[in-house]
């Protein structure tokens, strides 16, 4: 988004929640560890596990650098002195999220490609695995950006382009395990933005040269996603109306989206994948499709 990041994690002081042993029994002594800290320090493998809320958390922090990064990517100019700093932080932040994903996070690591729904029940552990596809997605938008200003080989390009959209088909896959474990209106009201941020790499894609079948059932699965939050998350009303923006600046009406496989718009796209994903179940007498106002918001207390 075009949003400031106005809090720094290294300026927060409140020490992380206890860490879970590495065999599920009880959480240990409450950890001494900052957030600063845990972004440029992994735990070693094997010494300990962060919970999933703690793990969600860490994420958030280093989704917070890389929002960082891929704004300071765009407003930078091309300057040698510039060029330096971005690449040695940005391979700083690569290095510390995989060290990250690799030790202390390895256990809560969803792999779409398994058919097992293990963890697919706490909405900690799911924003945890959305949210870190989201931040590498900015990462390597970031990558993208500054290689275009400073005219780096291609190869370096599609190297970062391949990786924010495999995050992109990775969430979608996600969001397809999860459509039966959890109710969308548990899980973190943030997971809308982790799909917005991959349906933009999908259009992204759609409207260039790799576009394909596979990353239109992406989106589809995105977009319906989408339009199942609306109930619980009146903010993604915004998201899908971007995105429905972005389509219409290069795809055609849904009129003429049956006439090529590359045509298509939000709204024919949701009438594809209607009840893929349920409703939230609103309590009183809120109706089907309520006004995004504050009002409705006081009335939704998030139960089903």
């Amino acid at each position: 988004t075009a949003s400031p990041m106005n809090i720094d994690d290294k300026e927060i002081t409140t020490f992380l929640p206890s860490m879970d042993s590495p065999d599920g029994e009880q959480p240990l002594l409450p950890t001494r560890l900052l957030l600063k800290d845990a972004l440029t320090e992994p735990v070693a493998p094997g010494t300990a596990s962060y919970s999933p809320f703690t793990g969600a958390v860490i994420m958030a922090g280093f989704c917070g650098r890389c929002l960082r990064h891929l704004q300071n990517a765009y407003k930078a100019n091309v300057e040698s002195e510039y060029t330096y700093d971005f690449w040695s932080n940005h391979y700083s932040i690569d290095l510390a999220i995989n060290q990250t994903l690799q030790s202390s996070l390895k256990h809560l690591n969803i792999v779409p490609a398994m058919d097992s729904i293990e963890g697919m029940a706490d909405p900690n552990t799911i924003f945890l695995n959305m949210n870190t596809r989201a931040t590498v997605i900015c990462l390597h938008q970031a990558a993208v950006v500054q290689a275009n200003k400073s005219s780096l080989p291609a190869t370096l390009i599609a190297e970062s382009e391949n990786r924010t959209l495999t995050a992109a088909r990775e969430i979608a896959s996600i969001m397809r395990l999860i459509r039966t474990s959890i109710h969308l209106s548990k899980l973190n009201m943030f997971t809308t933005w982790c799909l917005y941020t991959a349906a933009r790499v999908l259009v992204a894609t759609l409207q260039s040269a790799r576009s394909s079948t596979d990353v239109l059932d992406s989106l589809q699965t995105i977009l319906s996603a989408l339009n199942a939050f609306k109930m619980s998350n009146p903010r993604t009303e915004l998201f899908i109306n971007q995105i429905n923006l972005e389509l219409g600046g290069s795809f055609a009406s849904p009129q003429s989206a049956s006439s090529s496989p590359n045509k298509c718009s939000t709204s024919n796209m949701l009438e594809t994948t209607a009840g893929a994903f349920p409703e939230p179940l609103v309590p009183g007498s809120v109706t089907r499709n309520p006004p995004m106002t504050c009002e409705w918001l006081d009335t939704y207390d998030g139960q089903e």
